[in-house]
């Protein structure tokens, strides 16, 4: 009995030390479990992290095409809202807690994408706020725009429950002025730990219950089994990838033994699957890494060491040694007027001002001297006392982008030809211009400059030639000009230079200096060239505060000088808008001088020399104004000519000339044929001929009774289309006759090749008779008549111009000597007195 009491207190002493051991055991164990459940639980949290940037990133790739067509204006802000809310309303992912979705809002606080809660879309959320009195919406909208980040606040999963601690990642799309986001809840990674603890507590209690209970007889092998789990602790410990494999033949089923055993192999294989899916998303995570435009780099301040991922091969074509501090070999290769720049950006972030470091900037790339455009971001990490740890972040190639923003700003704001700013350039140039100049800082001068003759030079010699020469003036203009101004062209021949500090007369000065570079001739391959300019000044604020103002005057000035050429250039005066107004006003009158009936036809006979009466009358059109009595030809014939207006009031003229020759037949005078003025912008009308064929047919007057009168002017555009025109009109019967000659270019040219039957002497050649128009004036009409060419002499006003034209055979004279410009019944006396005449001495 004695012995068998020594023996049964030996086995409960060895039971109630096997027991304290276990216990020991199994608190150790469970600690051991919760520290490596909370390291597992912080790497989820941050590899929860990231899933979120790489899922917001996904999305923001799938929505880029709409952005890049927005930011080139192809659609507009509301149609790139909804192309892009179709495609974020289908980013409907699963995590392990469920279903989770990417959400879009708009800057104005309203919700564009909720797919899980569809009824939510459209609602206004600026003032949502959590139990911390955080307003999420604003905070998530600055967060977005400055750059994205992470945003933790608290929000109820569904409306009722208790707010639960959200956090969510968001960038902004300021194309679409949106922002873009997921998030998750904190308390999810929470709960996983939690259920885990829960069944580690719950297989220690089972344990300690099982302890109080157990007998001598069932110790051992509990004991056995903390020895089997302690060497499958040391083989897990040693090899986590793969479960320990333990022999189970010792352990009868459902006895306690069992039951640790069973509970730790689900604790182990529970873990493996959580370090699978942790495995799964470092792949996913690298994966996404090297498949990314991005180099991700870490730089670690208190080492100095900086690494980087794989993409940086591709930006530097090597990888750069680690050992260095990733600011000390960027800040060797940046371009020197970015330095700056990404210094206060650092120091900014750095110093709190900013929650993200984002810069961009050139670097030179050393080995190959290429130069690229990145975009840094980062984010720097601190310890509890506030000292810089690390920085995370990564850089991005933006050199493609960067080359066609460039390439798409150089199109719009430059001219292809000339490479100088254009038009577009200007407005927004004088426009910053001007507001400076209101606030009383600046003062300038805006000068307006045209080609003279340059429309000769591409008619003759070809729009290539043209070209050429608008390039040759541009530098020409440019290196006149230097450092004062800055130089544009607007289009065609039109150029404009910007001087801003310039003052009247430096300004007068500088024009002064362009005309009179513009006497020197433009020589390239064999060809000299002679284009003059014309310049108009306008001065700001002094003439106007605006650019369009600004413009019209300069351009005013301008024409005032090519309309009164002088010294090539004038300044804006107040007196020259009369004068345009005076214009647009005569204009006004003369579109409504056909329907008042103020428009009126004057004819002027033209005496055959040989016979001494009359053949023909010139058809002269008059306007008479009530009130203000006749104005003059000169007058309103170049308004009409500029407006368009000269196209029906030639083709009105056209048919009172040719029902008034009918009449004249119809009293007997069929020898009398007419000659009408026809104008350049009559004859550029594809339908000339079809609506001079009309009025014939409408007037029944025969084509050989009427002559058309044209200039050298008209032909000088576009030769080879008028003479396929002008033999149309021959082939229909219609008399051809070149007015003014002498006074252009009166190339020989235009006269072996014009189906022309007269020649009209310009009147200036009768004004001074002296032996050099002797000699001019009989040399032309002698070439004409070798042509078989009748010749016309204008300006007969005195006696000795008959006997000096007679000497010279000139064929027929017009002017005050034999009539002036008459009206109908005045023309219909002066022709009858020479039938009259003719008859009596036929007589």
């Amino acid at each position: 009995m004695l012995i068998h009491t020594k023996k049964h207190k030996m086995l409960s002493n060895t039971s109630i030390r096997s027991a304290l051991v276990l216990i020991v055991l199994l608190i150790g164990f469970t600690l051991a479990a919760s520290i490596y459940l909370n390291t597992f639980t912080n790497d989820m949290y941050e590899i929860r992290k990231t899933e979120l940037q790489h899922i917001v990133s996904l999305a923001q790739n799938a929505i880029k095409p709409i952005l890049a067509r927005k930011h080139l204006g192809e659609i507009s802000l509301g149609d790139a809202r909804l192309q892009a809310a179709e495609i974020i309303n289908r980013f409907i992912y699963f995590d392990e807690m469920g279903p989770n979705y990417v959400f879009l809002a708009s800057y104005e606080g309203y919700t564009l994408v909720n797919p899980l809660e569809p009824d939510t879309v459209g609602t206004y959320e600026m003032q949502r706020q959590d139990l911390d009195g955080l307003m999420i919406t604003k905070e998530l909208l600055q967060t977005a725009k400055s750059g994205g980040g992470f945003v933790l606040y608290y929000e109820s999963r569904t409306p009722g429950e208790i707010p639960q601690k959200k956090l969510s990642f968001v960038i902004g799309l300021p194309e679409i002025e949106c922002y873009l986001g997921t998030g998750m809840y904190v308390g999810d990674i929470d709960r996983t730990y939690n259920a885990l603890l829960e069944k580690l507590l719950f297989s220690g209690i089972i344990i300690l219950v099982i302890i109080g209970f157990l007998q001598y007889y069932f110790m051992r092998p509990l004991l056995y089994g903390f020895n089997t789990l302690l060497r499958a602790f040391g083989d897990f410990r040693a090899n986590p990838k793969s479960q320990p494999i333990i022999s189970r033949q010792s352990y009868a089923n459902g006895t306690e033994a069992d039951v640790l055993i069973n509970s730790f192999l689900e604790l182990t294989n529970e873990l493996l699957i959580h370090r699978k899916n942790i495995e799964k998303s470092e792949e996913k995570f690298r994966l996404a890494a090297q498949s990314a435009n991005d180099v991700i780099w870490d730089w670690d301040a208190d080492k100095r060491e900086t690494s980087w991922s794989d993409k940086m091969r591709d930006i530097l074509g090597h990888y750069p040694d680690g050992k260095n501090a990733h600011f000390e070999i960027i800040e060797d290769w940046i371009h020197a007027d970015d330095r700056q720049r990404r210094r206060l950006a650092l120091l900014e972030h750095f110093t709190e001002k900013s929650e993200f470091y984002l810069c961009e900037y050139r670097i030179i790339i050393p080995f190959t001297s290429e130069r690229r455009w990145l975009l840094a971001k980062g984010k720097s990490v601190q310890n509890s006392e506030g000292v810089l740890v690390r920085i995370v972040g990564t850089l991005t190639d933006i050199t493609e982008p960067k080359l066609r923003d460039e390439q798409i700003y150089h199109l719009a704001y430059y001219d292809s030809l000339t490479n100088l700013p254009n038009r577009s350039y200007l407005t927004e140039r004088l426009s910053a211009e001007l507001e400076a100049s209101a606030m009383g800082d600046v003062a300038g001068a805006l000068m307006f400059l045209d080609l003279n003759e340059f429309k000769r030079v591409n008619d003759l010699f070809g729009h290539s030639r043209g070209d050429q020469l608008l390039v040759h003036v541009a530098n020409r203009l440019g290196s006149v000009l230097g450092d004062r101004g800055l130089l544009l062209r607007l289009g065609g021949d039109e150029f404009v230079i910007l001087a801003p500090n310039l003052s009247g007369a430096a300004a007068e000065a500088l024009a002064q200096e362009i005309v009179n570079e513009s006497t020197y001739p433009y020589s390239y391959q064999d060809e000299t060239f002679f284009v003059s300019v014309s310049i108009g000044i306008a001065l700001y604020p002094e003439d106007g505060c605006d650019p369009d103002t600004l413009l019209v005057k300069a351009d005013t000035a301008m024409y005032h000088v090519k309309e009164s050429p002088s010294k090539g250039y004038s300044r804006f005066h107040p007196s020259m808008q009369e004068v345009a107004l005076k214009k647009i006003r005569l204009e006004n009158l003369l579109s409504k001088a056909i329907d008042r009936n103020e428009l009126e036809v004057y004819y002027q006979p033209q005496i055959d020399l040989v016979s001494n009466r009359p053949v023909s009358i010139e058809a002269l059109l008059r306007w008479q104004r009530p009130g203000k009595g006749h104005t003059q030809p000169a007058d309103f014939i170049p308004i009409a000519e500029e407006s368009g207006l000269i196209i029906p009031i030639g083709a009105w003229v056209l048919i009172q000339a040719c029902n008034f020759c009918r009449h004249l037949h119809s009293l007997g005078l069929e020898d009398i044929y007419v000659t009408v003025n026809i104008s350049t912008k009559q004859v550029e009308q594809p339908n000339f001929i079809r609506t001079v064929e009309d009025i014939l047919a409408e007037t029944g007057l025969h084509p050989h009774q009427l002559e058309l009168e044209i200039t050298e002017s008209l032909f000088m555009n576009s030769f080879d289309a008028c003479i396929q025109k002008f033999n149309q009109l021959k082939a229909m019967g219609l008399r051809l006759a070149l007015d003014d000659f002498g006074t252009g270019y009166s190339s020989l040219t235009y006269l072996r090749h014009l189906p022309i039957d007269t020649l009209k002497m310009d009147k200036d050649f009768l004004q001074e008779l002296h032996t050099e128009n002797f000699s001019i004036v009989e040399a032309i009409i002698r070439l004409a008549h070798i042509l078989n060419i009748k010749v016309v002499a204008e300006g007969v006003e005195v006696p000795e111009h008959v006997s000096f034209l007679c000497n010279v055979l000139c064929d027929r004279a017009q002017g005050y000597l034999f009539c002036k410009p008459v009206s109908e019944q005045e023309v219909i006396d002066f022709l009858s007195q020479f039938q009259r005449v003719a008859a009596s001495t036929s007589k």
